[in-house]
């Protein structure tokens, strides 16, 4: 893969992320679409055998970045997805971003009265609550997953803020990844 753009950045080190688990881990891939979310098929947590593995390279490979997305369905998708599967109790879910969500484009995040920057955050605080029963007699985690944050490429001030403010709130840590790295 050559990697020249910020999106090649994104595919490369997703692709080398998911070559890294082992085959008792699960993962599912959700890009931001506008209006709709895009998924690796079968739309669903799967096992990270070599065979996933292969195809979710081929379908990271084959996608294309454009102009407008919107946040906050694929965000939705990845909570329901979570939701739905409960083998994985360790979840981490990674938000990867070239800027914030108030540039063109991401207008359309909206959640409750919030919108932006706010409605992301808004979003997270109430969605990314675990629902589940006790296991073993200890209550359940408070949060669905660990979500971490990466901003890629040029750092603006308002991005940096705004993905380490959600790290933070939900038990992840912020990344910056410049273009030489």
């Amino acid at each position: 893969m050559v990697v020249e753009g910020r999106f090649d950045i994104v595919r490369y080190r997703l692709t080398q992320a998911i070559g890294d688990l082992g085959d008792r881990q699960s993962f599912h891939v959700v890009f931001f679409g506008a209006p709709t979310p895009i998924e690796f098929a079968p739309r669903k947590l799967v096992l990270a055998t070599q065979e996933t593995k292969a195809s979710a390279a081929d379908f990271i490979e084959h996608q294309v970045a454009e102009g407008t997305t919107v946040a906050l369905p694929a965000l939705a998708r990845a909570i329901e997805v979570l939701e739905i599967d409960e083998k994985d109790k360790r979840t981490i879910v990674y938000l990867v971003k070239a800027w914030d969500f108030e540039w063109p484009g991401e207008v359309q995040n909206r959640y409750e009265d919030h919108t932006g920057n706010e409605a992301v955050v808004a979003f997270l605080r109430e969605k990314n609550r675990a629902t589940g029963a006790a296991l073993d007699g200890k209550p359940p985690e408070t949060r669905l997953a660990t979500v971490h944050t990466i901003l890629i490429g040029w750092g603006h001030p308002r991005a940096i803020n705004v993905l380490k403010q959600i790290a933070a709130e939900n038990g992840g840590e912020f990344r910056h990844v410049q273009f030489n790295e």
